[in-house]
């Protein structure tokens, strides 16, 4: 059996034990089981009692050595002796082949597209024999082949063809998950390639197949291999072509693919390509020419989800039918002309809608998609839906962006949703966002998307709108009385908010809209206080312009280097001066304080490296500036105890509502949270931005 990593250092620490037994004169420590300690066997129920025994017999001559004096080397024999053997009663030794198994399978992601680094991986079935063993027989971990790099050189070696054949020869009968990689190269000539051949031999495993090459390539590799009919198993087939000649030649292989669900293609769309249309469940087109939008809304009945990124095709002059469609991703906001795809769409039961417009409104356009009826047919011109009429009751989630929004138009769509919960969208006027607020005393008080949970608002800055921010806020996230059974009967529930998001492009605009909806934006105030705090923050960042960088130095500049390079001992009387005023003032409003952003100064510059700041040593500067926010801890706790602070960054781009009783306020680094907007975003850059990755 192989040794890992910790039985080679069991083997080290027994070497020690004997060099330490024979210099220190413990004779006696012997050990009964010298082959566990150089593997990771399980003990059998006799070596169990006998290493229990000496365990025991080395703690009483521990005992006896202590209580008498014994030398430092020989109490570290015992110890280790002692050590080495409770580590072979270890549970892991005694851990059944079958749950390593369940461990090694958790090593293969779900997501078939996920490129898993092969490396790591394999190194975890090196660790021991027991691993060993258990990855030996599970197929499944063996059946992501490394990519096969057509124009690297070394993938035509017999050494990694071997390799190759291996690896594949331990994952039967597994599906496989397949690479090809040749960028940049074109076979013009019928296809021949080792490692090719070698992966044909089992393509009748292949359930994931991903091939970035020219068209041609495809043309000839799958026409010189013969692999016309014999995908039995492939499910998922992802082509990223970078050039595409038209010869007129058709791709035939993968025509009969009985499982084939998922497709998806980038770069430039192959039109000659055959496929199962009407067995997809999943399309995603990323392409720069004419995309198949055409040929999937005529013949891809059965999908799912469908994501067009350059929407380019002709399209039909009849409505096309996706009956069974639940995700919609377009973006044709770079077309000229603009297509008009949604007027001719029906899908009835959409769940999730996602896109970007193009120039002019897109509101009009998403009405009507969401306003069609199942089984519409006929040709155009269309007739526009009775909006008044037609809710859509299975949509759940709705994200878009556009260039231009009609006051009254947002609440007209999202009359249409009541069973929306998730809304992502620019920022709408301000009317339209009066229509979510819950009003008990005014015209309408029953809010439009009663069932939302989650609102993301994509801002440019331009506000004036936040006070109806506020009032949105606490109607929708703040826990609200029970309704009596009059008002339960006039109008129906309205689920609150789980969460509340204001995005902002540009970062620098997040701590101004913060403070204009926390109320303490007033760039004009005369306050004395607030002048003070302002001066001093202009002292500091001057002195110190890594105080307005985004991190915290990582090492110290040399304190010789700064007074060198000019005047250390006059800025750090500067900086001792403004930290001794700041030490004396007595700030009572803990708005003055947010305005001017200086705790963000004082928190990085007392984190900043030991001897960076010119005095640091002689005046305590970092201490003091920790200080002054221990002052201020009573006021930033009072803030947030009494539900007074709501907006809080969260990452560079966000502000997000806090409740009264969100549990973070209860929490022992609320103020780091809150206050200095170190709250963990649960949502990543991708998911948040998706109009730019689209």
């Amino acid at each position: 059996m192989g040794l890992g990593r910790k039985a080679l250092r069991t083997v080290k620490s027994m070497g020690k034990l004997s060099s330490l037994s024979s210099s220190s004169g413990l004779s006696q420590l012997e050990s009964p089981v010298p082959q566990l300690l150089v593997s990771n066997y399980p003990p059998t129920d006799t070596q169990v009692y006998q290493i229990n025994q000496a365990i025991a017999g080395a703690e009483t001559l521990l005992l006896s050595l202590e209580y008498n004096g014994g030398r430092a080397k020989q109490c570290e024999a015992c110890k280790e002796f002692i050590r080495a053997h409770k580590q072979t009663l270890s549970i892991c030794r005694r851990i059944p082949p079958e749950i390593w198994q369940e461990v090694f399978l958790q090593l293969i992601p779900s997501d078939p597209q996920i490129n898993l680094p092969i490396r790591h991986w394999i190194a975890s079935t090196q660790v021991c024999g027991t691993w060993r063993v258990a990855a030996l027989s599970l197929p499944e971990v063996w059946s992501f082949v490394p990519p096969i790099r057509l124009s690297n050189s070394r993938t035509e070696e017999p050494r990694f063809v071997a390799s190759l054949n291996q690896f594949l020869s331990r994952s039967i009968p597994a599906p496989l998950r397949i690479r090809i990689d040749a960028p940049f190269r074109e076979y013009t000539a019928p296809c021949s390639h080792p490692a090719l051949d070698v992966l044909v031999k089992h393509v009748e495993r292949w359930e994931y197949l991903q091939i970035d090459t020219g068209y041609e390539t495809y043309r000839r590799c799958f026409t010189s291999l013969g692999l016309e009919g014999r995908f039995a198993s492939l499910r998922y087939l992802h082509i990223d072509v970078w050039r595409c000649y038209n010869s007129g030649e058709r791709l035939l292989a993968f025509q009969n693919t009985p499982k084939l669900e998922e497709f998806s293609v980038h770069g430039v769309h192959p039109f000659a390509i055959d496929l199962p249309w009407n067995q997809l469940k999943v399309y995603t087109e990323k392409v720069e020419n004419l995309g198949g939008l055409m040929t999937v809304l005529t013949r891809a009945k059965n999908l799912e989800k469908l994501e067009v990124t350059r929407v380019t095709a002709f399209l039909p002059d009849e409505f096309a039918e996706l009956p069974i469609l639940k995700t919609l991703y377009l973006r044709y906001d770079s077309v000229i002309p603009p297509d008009t795809v949604l007027l001719f769409l029906v899908a009835p039961k959409l769940e999730d809608l996602q896109i970007i417009g193009c120039e002019g409104e897109i509101i009009q356009n998403l009405m009507v998609l969401l306003s069609r009826a199942p089984g519409t047919k006929g040709r155009g011109p269309w007739p526009v839906p009775d909006f008044a009429k037609t809710r859509h009751r299975t949509l759940r989630r709705l994200a878009f962006r556009t260039k231009t929004m009609t006051p009254g138009n947002i609440a007209k769509l999202l009359r249409l949703l009541p069973y929306l919960e998730e809304l992502d969208i620019p920022q709408p006027p301000g009317q339209d966002v009066e229509r979510l607020v819950i009003d008990p005393s005014g015209p309408s008080p029953a809010p439009l998307v009663p069932n939302l949970k989650k609102l993301y608002i994509h801002s440019d800055g331009n506000w004036g709108d936040e006070d109806i921010y506020r009032r949105l806020a606490q109607s929708r996230c703040e826990p609200q009385a029970a309704p009596s059974q009059s008002e339960k009967g006039a109008n129906p529930s309205v689920v609150r908010l789980e969460s509340f998001r204001i995005v902002f492009e540009n970062p620098a605009l997040c701590s101004i809209q913060q403070a204009a909806l926390g109320g303490w934006f007033d760039p004009t105030s005369s306050d004395p206080t607030y002048q003070a705090l302002i001066s001093a923050k202009t002292t500091l960042t001057n002195e110190l312009p890594e105080l307005l960088g985004e991190s915290v130095p990582m090492r110290s500049a040399g304190r010789g280097v700064r007074e060198a390079l000019g005047g250390g001992s006059a800025q750090a009387k500067r900086l001792n001066s403004t930290l001794g005023e700041l030490e004396a003032l007595a700030v009572r409003d803990v708005h003055h304080i947010y305005r001017s952003e200086l705790h963000f100064i004082l928190r990085k510059m007392s984190n900043f490296p030991e001897h960076y700041i010119p005095g640091d040593d002689k005046h305590r500067l970092r201490e003091r500036a920790a200080g002054v926010l221990k002052e201020w801890k009573a006021l930033f706790e009072e803030d947030i105890m009494t539900n007074k602070f709501c907006w809080v960054r969260v990452g560079r781009h966000s502000l997000v509502y806090i409740p009264s009783d969100h549990k973070i306020r209860q929490e022992s680094d609320a103020i780091e949270k809150m206050v200095y907007g170190t709250m963990e975003d649960d949502i990543h850059k991708f998911n948040l931005f998706w109009h730019r990755y689209m």
